[in-house]
């Protein structure tokens, strides 16, 4: 069973024993003075946690469903493909070589469906984006005027001048991968060689091009080090918390 605090959009998974206890709490007048000592410690620590509140009656039920709050969501992924030109051994799209690109037709379908939802902000990913080419500019021009940021996700290496220019020219901020400033521990982690010059080389482009870009890296066993000195080589002033799931 699971505990939600819907105040803080907290998630707590219980035990059936936990459940028992709570079930007990809620149903009985005065439980509390017959529960064993284990049961009681219990009730301190959620008590401690603000999970339950003390009461001389007994609590009123509600279907879950009946307290449901509304979040507004304001922000999309929009994966364009599974393939990718480099083979990091974290990625859990399990992207390669070969694989499927998103179609214009579907992309634009799956963009006026998040207008219409409110989503203000989306992101363009893979997979590497890039590897559409003249298709994955076609896609941005057709999010014009429709979201309030664009972000495009790219590992860089096929990042040109060229594209800088037009993430600029089209206010495209773009967000790229680096996992490591040592050249061989971040190319051990892509699996392909010469990977990190080729990313070094997109994120100038882009800082001459004055493109709003951020710099990632995921942490694994092999860059854990880095990691330090990634944020104050690149000015990085905010880092995406460490996510037990991935995207979807």
């Amino acid at each position: 069973a699971c505990l939600y605090d819907l105040n803080k959009g907290d998630l707590f998974s219980i035990n059936a024993c936990a459940k028992k206890t709570i079930d007990r709490l809620c149903e009985e007048n005065n439980a509390i003075d017959s529960l064993k000592n284990s049961e009681k410690e219990l009730v301190h620590e959620l008590l401690s946690k603000g999970l339950i509140i003390p009461s001389n009656t007994k609590a009123k039920q509600h279907d879950i469903l009946s307290l449901k709050q509304s979040y507004p969501i304001t922000f999309a992924w929009i994966d364009v493909t599974t393939v990718c030109n480099l083979k990091c051994v974290f990625c859990y799209e399990n992207a390669s070589t070969s694989g499927r690109f998103m179609s214009m037709k579907d992309f634009k379908y799956v963009v006026d469906q998040l207008t219409d939802l409110g989503i203000k902000r989306i992101q363009i990913t893979g997979g590497e984006p890039m590897l559409l080419n003249e298709k994955l500019k076609e896609m941005i021009l057709y999010c014009h005027n429709k979201f309030s940021s664009l972000e495009v996700y790219s590992n860089g290496t096929l990042i040109t001048k060229e594209w800088s220019r037009f993430f600029k020219e089209n206010n495209v901020s773009v967000a790229i991968s680096l996992h490591s400033c040592n050249s061989s521990r971040h190319d051990s982690i892509t699996k392909i060689s010469g990977s990190h010059d080729k990313t070094l080389k997109a994120i100038e482009c882009l800082k001459d091009s004055e493109v709003d870009l951020r710099i990632n890296g995921v942490i694994t066993f092999i860059n854990s080090e880095d990691q330090e000195q990634l944020k104050i080589l690149h000015n990085v002033k905010k880092t995406d918390p460490v996510r037990l799931t991935g995207k979807e």
